[in-house]
């Protein structure tokens, strides 16, 4: 029973590969012998996969050339430098908190507003309002979370 394959466990050749930033195979010893899994990172996951595992070392290289494509690593900080369009999508909580500003009780994002030539920084509300420290509202198309600060 071990041994057994399942189509829940093992994707069809016909599916597209998992794409990973980084996989490695990892032993552990489960009753006295060595077991073999896949550790890896989906594309913009912030944590690892474990599985794809076996008792027998020769299916695990065949399962990472089958299953997986590894794609370049993008940093986080590159990652966030993304413009995104506000008809896609506003900050959701987690961007909302990591920006947020107390003393103007909104987050500060780096923003393309309609019809300027360059960008800038304004608030954004919980209320889904775009605005500048004198509390004007802007029609924003594109935004991004602010660069962390040069750490020289």
């Amino acid at each position: 029973m071990d041994n057994e394959k399942t189509l829940e466990s093992v994707p069809s050749a016909t599916q597209e590969k998992i794409k990973v930033e980084s996989i490695n195979v990892i032993v552990e010893e489960i009753g006295g012998k060595p077991y073999y899994e896949l550790r890896y990172r989906v594309v913009g996951d912030d944590f690892c996969h474990i599985g794809y595992g076996s008792y027998c070392l020769d299916y695990v290289p065949d399962w990472k050339k089958q299953y997986f494509e590894v794609v370049p690593h993008e940093t986080k900080q590159r990652k966030e430098m993304k413009w995104i369009p506000t008809i896609e999508r506003l900050p959701d909580q987690r961007e909302f908190i990591e920006s947020y500003v107390r003393s103007a009780y909104a987050a500060e994002f780096l923003v393309t507003i309609e019809g300027a030539d360059k960008a800038t920084t304004l608030y954004y509300s919980q209320t889904g309002v775009w605005f500048d420290e004198q509390g004007e509202p802007y029609k924003v198309v594109a935004w991004m979370p602010l660069p962390e600060r040069y750490k020289g």
